[in-house]
C-alpha cells in the first residue's frame, strides 16, 4: 500500500533527524508515535455520524487545551524574564536571583 510506504518513509526520515540532532527532548518523538498509531488503525472503519462527531470534538478539545496551555507557558516565561530584568535593573546580582 502506497500510503503506508509514505508513512514509513516520513517516520524514518524524522527519526534520522532526531538521531543526528544534538539536542533531544522527549516531545520530539511524539510525531513518530502519532504516525505509528495511524499505521495501526484499520483502513476500513465504518463509524456512525455520532461517533465521528464525538471523536472530532475530543480532538478539537485537546487541540484547544494544548494551544491555551502553550500560550500560558509563553506568558509565564515572558513575566519571569521581565521580573528578572527588573531585579537586575535594581542592582540585584545574578547569583541572588533564583530563576
Amino acid at each position: 500500500n502506497y500510503s503506508k510506504i509514505v508513512f514509513l518513509f516520513v517516520m524514518m526520515s524524522y527519526f534520522v533527524f532526531i538521531a543526528i540532532s544534538k539536542a533531544y527532548f522527549d516531545r520530539y518523538s511524539l510525531p513518530i508515535f502519532l504516525l505509528l498509531l495511524l499505521l495501526l488503525v484499520p483502513q476500513n472503519i465504518e463509524l456512525s455520524r455520532t461517533k465521528r462527531t464525538v471523536g472530532l470534538m475530543i480532538i478539537f478539545l485537546i487541540y484547544i487545551f494544548s494551544v491555551v496551555e502553550t500560550l500560558d507557558y509563553f506568558n509565564w516565561q515572558k513575566c519571569r524574564w521581565k521580573a528578572i530584568s527588573h531585579l537586575q535593573n535594581n542592582g540585584i546580582s545574578n547569583n541572588e536571583i533564583d530563576g
